[in-house]
């Protein structure tokens, strides 16, 4: 009897210690990602026609774990999380203009709620659902430059 109580209290105690030995706390300071305009090119693969620069539909990744941008019609505001390369979008607000091409939008859209993983390298960043599947490939917008 005396036996299983030190087994059990062994097992508890390294269950407990290997998970709190594995706890993070999510955060996220990549300056490469923050605070930059990122023009959607391709969304699932498929390349965007923009026909003139205010078209463009766009992130924008703040420091205080928001992103807001403008999705081919309206424009959004959400919340996400990053940690080395996952990343996750939820709580996404839009405005509510009748578009009459909204097909854009709804791939952006859902697409958003996808998202699972990402990179930045250079001035391109690129996120992916959970499978690796790209979802987004984006450019860094520099001034009067369409991406």
């Amino acid at each position: 009897m005396h036996t299983k109580k030190i087994v059990f209290f062994l097992l508890l105690t390294t269950l407990l210690l290997g998970c709190s030995s594995k706890r993070t706390v999510a955060t996220y300071e990549n300056p490469s990602l923050l605070d930059k305009v990122w023009g959607v090119v391709s969304v699932q693969g498929v390349k965007i026609e923009y026909k003139n620069q205010a078209d463009v539909a766009y992130f924008t990744f703040t420091s205080d774990k928001k992103v807001h941008g403008y999705a081919g019609c309206n424009n959004y505001n959400a919340s996400f999380s990053a940690e080395e390369d996952k990343m996750t979008i939820q709580e996404i607000a839009i405005t509510k203009k009748a578009c009459p091409e909204y097909q854009l939008e709804k791939k952006i859209l859902n697409g958003m709620a996808m998202v699972a993983k990402f990179y930045v390298r250079n001035k391109t960043l690129k996120l992916f659902d959970e499978n690796g599947k790209e979802l987004f490939n984006c450019v860094l917008v520099e001034e009067e430059k369409l991406p």
